[in-house]
C-alpha cells in the first residue's frame, strides 16, 4: 500500500506536515539493548485535532519495518493500560511545539490517589493469589499451587509499581526497567530470581519469605487496612507461623529465621559469596580478630551462612568451623567448602564445650534475634570462650542513642540495630571487655543508611 515507507521516511513526510504534532517511537527500538534482527519500528503519529493530514492514512499500517498507530493529541494524553508503559518509555522523535514530551513524562508517572488507589487493589489480589497457593500447597494441589503463585507474581509487580507511582512495564521490558529505574527499597536481581523460582517451582517458603519484605513497604504505605481485612488468614502467609490450617501461636525467632533463610538460601549465596572482596574494611576487620585470636586458634562463625567468611578464616590460619540455624545455609557450605566443619543448630545453644574456643564470631547474625533474647546469646558466647578468648560483632547502628535497639525491612527476616554503647555495656555485664570498634559510615548506593559496627571485645 505505501512501497516507499520507511521509518527514515515516515519521519521525514511528518516533520514536513505541520498538521503533525508529534512522532513517538516505542517498543524494543526506544529500549536500548533489546532490538533484535526481528524488531520493527513501534511509532506513534500523534495529530492536532481535526486536522487534515495524510498521515491518518497510515493508521494501523503494519510491515516488517513499521506499526504505526495515528491519534489525536488528546486521545494520546488519555492514554492507559498496558499501552500506559510502553509510551511512558518511548523516545519522542519530533515535537512540533513541546507538548508531546510533557504527555509522554507524564503517563510515566500516576498521581497520588490515582497510585494509592490501584495499590490498594493489586495488594489485596497478590494477598488472594498467595494465600490461595499456600493453602493448595498445604491441602495437596501442587498444580493449583503452582498456578496462584505464577498469578501473585503478576499482582506483586503490578503493586510494587503502583506503589513508585509507575505503570508495570511488559514482562519483556522488566529486567531493564528494574536496572535502570530500580524501585526504592529493593534490590533488582534478588527480587528477579525470587520471581523466578516462585514462577517455577510455587515454593510456599520462598512465598512466604518474599512476603514478610512485601508487608513493611504495604504498612508504610498506609496499606494496612487492605492487608488486616485478611485476618487470620495472614497467618498463612507469612513465615513466622505454623501452618496446620488453624490460627495459631507465632514460632520462635529461631525457626521463623531458619525457614526465611533456607527459601532463599542459593540467592543468597549467589549475593554475598564473593562479597569480601569489594569489602577491604571488612577483609581488614577479619584479619585483625584472626591476629587477636592467634596461629592455629580454634574459632566458631556463628550465622556462617555460605559459608564464605569461615573460608577466609581458615585461610588466614584458624582451626575455623561454622554454625548456623538454616539447613540449607548449611548444605550450601559443606558443598562449597569440603574441607571445613559446618554445623546446624541456633546460637541459643550450641553443641560446644564450656571454655573450649579461642575465638566466636558473630557478623551480622545477632541482628535477627529480639532484643528480650540477646543476653541468653551473649552468655552463651561467654560460656564457650576460654578467659582471654576473642569475639568479633558485626551489626548495623541504631541513629541515636534512643532507643537502643530499632527493627528495621531486612530483604529475608526481621532485623534489628543496636546503639553501639548499649551493646558495649551488654556484653560488659557478661564478662567482657572492649577492644576496639570499626564504624563505616554509610555510602551514597547503599540501600540502607546505616552504619555498620564491628565492635571487638575479650573474654575477662
Amino acid at each position: 500500500m505505501f512501497p516507499d515507507l520507511t521509518y527514515a521516511t515516515l519521519i521525514e513526510r511528518a516533520t514536513k506536515d505541520p498538521a503533525v504534532a508529534g512522532l513517538v517511537l516505542k517498543g524494543s527500538r526506544a529500549h536500548d539493548g533489546t532490538a533484535t534482527e526481528h524488531s520493527d519500528h513501534d511509532v506513534y503519529g500523534v495529530v492536532f485535532e481535526d486536522a487534515d493530514t495524510p498521515l491518518r492514512d497510515l493508521h494501523g499500517h503494519r510491515d516488517a519495518d513499521l506499526d504505526i498507530v495515528v491519534t489525536t493529541v488528546e486521545e494520546f494524553r488519555r492514554t492507559d493500560g498496558f499501552e500506559r508503559y510502553g509510551l511512558s518509555r518511548a523516545r519522542v522523535v519530533l515535537d512540533l511545539d513541546g507538548e508531546i514530551a510533557g504527555i509522554v513524562a507524564a503517563l510515566g508517572r500516576r498521581d497520588a490517589d490515582e497510585a494509592s488507589a490501584a495499590a490498594a487493589q493489586w495488594l489485596d489480589a497478590y494477598a488472594n493469589s498467595l494465600y490461595r497457593s499456600v493453602k493448595n500447597a498445604r491441602d495437596g494441589f501442587p498444580l493449583a499451587a503452582r498456578l496462584d503463585a505464577t498469578d501473585s507474581m503478576g499482582f506483586l509487580l503490578e503493586l510494587l509499581f503502583a506503589l513508585d507511582r509507575r505503570p508495570r512495564p511488559y514482562n519483556k521490558y522488566l529486567a531493564w526497567e528494574l536496572d535502570r529505574f530500580p524501585l526504592p527499597g529493593w534490590e533488582a536481581a534478588p527480587l528477579l530470581q525470587a520471581i523466578t523460582r516462585i514462577t517455577a517451582t510455587g515454593d510456599p517458603a520462598l512465598q512466604r519469605a518474599l512476603f514478610t519484605r512485601v508487608e513493611p513497604h504495604a504498612r508504610e504505605a498506609n496499606l494496612g487496612p487492605t492487608l488486616d481485612a485478611w485476618g487470620e488468614d495472614l497467618l498463612l502467609m507469612r513465615p513466622a507461623t505454623i501452618v496446620t490450617g488453624m490460627a495459631v501461636p507465632e514460632q520462635d525467632s529461631v525457626s521463623a529465621t531458619s525457614e526465611a533463610y533456607d527459601a532463599v538460601a542459593e540467592l543468597y549465596a549467589q549475593k554475598f559469596r564473593d562479597s569480601l572482596q569489594d569489602s577491604p574494611l571488612e577483609r581488614a576487620c577479619l584479619s585483625a580478630f584472626a591476629d587477636f585470636v592467634g596461629e592455629g586458634g580454634r574459632v566458631a562463625d556463628l550465622g556462617c551462612g555460605p559459608g564464605h567468611v569461615t573460608a577466609y578464616l581458615a585461610e588466614s590460619g584458624l582451626a575455623a568451623f561454622g554454625v548456623d540455624a538454616s539447613p540449607a545455609m548449611v548444605d550450601l557450605a559443606r558443598r562449597a567448602y569440603p574441607g571445613l566443619r559446618f554445623d546446624v543448630g541456633p546460637m541459643s545453644a550450641l553443641d560446644i564445650e564450656d571454655g573450649a574456643l579461642d575465638g566466636v564470631l558473630s557478623r551480622w547474625s545477632i541482628i535477627h534475634t529480639p532484643p528480650p533474647e540477646l543476653p541468653a546469646i551473649l552468655r552463651e558466647f561467654s560460656r564457650i570462650l576460654k578467659p582471654g578468648g576473642q569475639l568479633l560483632l558485626g551489626f548495623s547502628a541504631t541513629d541515636g542513642p534512643t532507643p537502643a535497639s530499632q527493627v528495621y525491612d531486612h530483604a529475608v527476616a526481621p532485623a534489628y540495630r543496636w546503639w553501639p554503647d548499649h551493646l558495649a555495656g551488654m556484653l560488659r555485664e557478661h564478662g567482657f571487655t572492649e577492644v576496639a570498634r570499626t564504624v563505616r559510615a554509610p555510602q551514597p548506593t547503599d540501600r540502607r543508611q546505616h552504619r555498620e559496627i564491628h565492635l571487638f571485645a575479650r573474654k575477662g
